[in-house]
């Protein structure tokens, strides 16, 4: 079922016009309702994009974090080459451990 009010709900950018210049379209209470319930549903919405852009920039911090750490562990702590685990072995081996 289609109804077509004629009523905007959101300006040009996309941003729920507010009840004062929304309400005299609506003429009926039914559409009050409907205006109210599509107003917290947006509201709902605008704050789960925050939380969604808050945990983004979280993430990103985490692997900021994770790359400074691995950063450092590689600059610090080379990954040992073949010729060093030979040389570890060998002398392993000669202190009879």
């Amino acid at each position: 079922m289609h109804n077509d009010t004629g009523i905007s709900l959101f300006d040009s950018k996309g941003a729920l016009l507010p009840l004062e210049i929304i309400e005299p379209q609506l003429d009926k209470p039914e559409l009050k309702e409907r205006f109210e319930a599509v107003r917290i549903a947006h509201q709902a919405v605008m704050e789960a994009d925050a939380d969604v852009a808050a945990c983004n920039d979280a993430i990103k911090d985490g692997m900021n974090e994770l790359a400074a750490a691995e950063g450092y562990l590689r600059e610090h702590y080379p990954a040992p080459t073949y010729m060093d685990l030979w040389r570890e072995m060998k002398a392993t081996r000669a202190s009879g451990e």
